[in-house]
């Protein structure tokens, strides 16, 4: 009974560590190389301006989230008119970019295409999302 218990534990044990090592080589073989890829998409969806203000955001909503006080003074930080308003030229900026932008775009290239089809051209090559900078 016994013997039957340890070959059953030891098998146990192997096959426990022949999972772990096969999710390991997996996030180091596929997942590490996946993430490394979508964040430099990431950096490249917004515009540079935009990208490097958004963090002004999460520090806003830091501040009216959670009460941070002065150092030297020990008051609480308020967050004021003029920085709020920054916030909502960051989100202007934002919804710009992901869909004026692309209308705009849309609008011009429909022009020119029937500016080409009145020449008897063919149309411009459509993207699936244009990139817009």
């Amino acid at each position: 009974m016994f013997e039957t218990l340890g070959i059953c534990m030891r098998w146990l044990h192997i096959a426990s560590v022949a999972t772990l090592v096969g999710g390991m080589l997996y996030g180091w073989l596929v997942l590490v190389p996946a993430d490394a890829v979508l964040a430099v998409d990431a950096r490249k969806a917004l515009p540079t301006g935009v990208h490097s203000t958004l963090d002004a955001i999460r520090n806003f909503g830091n501040f009216s989230a959670h009460p941070i006080t002065d150092q030297t003074t020990l008051q609480i930080i308020d967050v004021e008119d003029h920085e709020a308003e920054y916030c909502l030229d960051i989100l202007d900026a934002l919804f710009d970019h992901y869909y004026v932008r692309p209308a705009d775009a849309k609008r011009k290239r429909a022009a020119l295409d029937a500016k080409l089809k009145a020449a008897g051209k063919p149309p411009t090559c459509q993207l699936k999302s244009p990139v817009l900078i």
